[in-house]
């Protein structure tokens, strides 16, 4: 026999009591986990409108340097590698150095600069309306503005109720990041 123990008081936990921490457990993970993906969700909202900038940002910083347009269009490059322009932003999207000023990409007169993948599943980049889908190309000059405003706002998949993310630019060129700017 064991004289530090007696044989009533043995460490370690009762069958009542382990039965009370897994259901406590189970509990918050109930409650817990929509709030854990709801937080996922956000936070990826918010990154795919940063990849965005950070695009626009690039093609406005080489339209001065380069002193040249640069453009930015919706395209599938990063997974099929057809540089064309086209389709929506939620497919990827290319920057290119547009030397002959037609919106699309020419392999003998373009230098593609950036392709940037596709969005995740489900997540679409609307218009501020919320209205359509946008595949329009933006392109800077080399004084660095754009020469039209536009709002590229980004969208969560459909029946999750968040705030959107938008890329505003304005008639200069400038992008800047906003939350619920739109209506998705």
């Amino acid at each position: 026999m064991n004289r530090m123990f007696p044989q009533s008081r043995r460490p370690g936990f009762t069958l009542v009591e382990l039965l009370a921490v897994v259901a406590v457990v189970a509990i918050t993970l109930f409650w817990g986990l929509p709030s854990f993906s709801r937080l996922v969700t956000a936070s990826q909202l918010r990154f795919e409108a940063a990849r965005i900038q950070r695009a626009v940002n690039l093609a406005r910083s080489e339209a001065v340097s380069r002193n040249t347009p640069v453009t930015i269009c919706p395209s599938p490059y990063a997974t099929s590698g057809a540089l064309e322009c086209g389709e929506a932003f939620g497919v990827g999207w290319i920057v290119f150095s547009n030397r002959d000023r037609d919106d699309e990409f020419d392999a003998g007169t373009d230098k593609l600069l950036r392709a940037f993948g596709p969005m995740p599943d489900g997540f679409r980049v609307m218009n501020k309306a919320g209205t359509k889908v946008i595949a329009t190309e933006l392109t800077y000059w080399a004084d660095g503005a754009s020469r039209r405003n536009l709002t590229f706002m980004v969208c969560p998949p459909s029946g999750v109720a968040l705030d959107s993310w938008s890329v505003v630019i304005n008639l200069v060129g400038r992008p800047r990041l906003a939350k619920g700017w739109g209506t998705c």
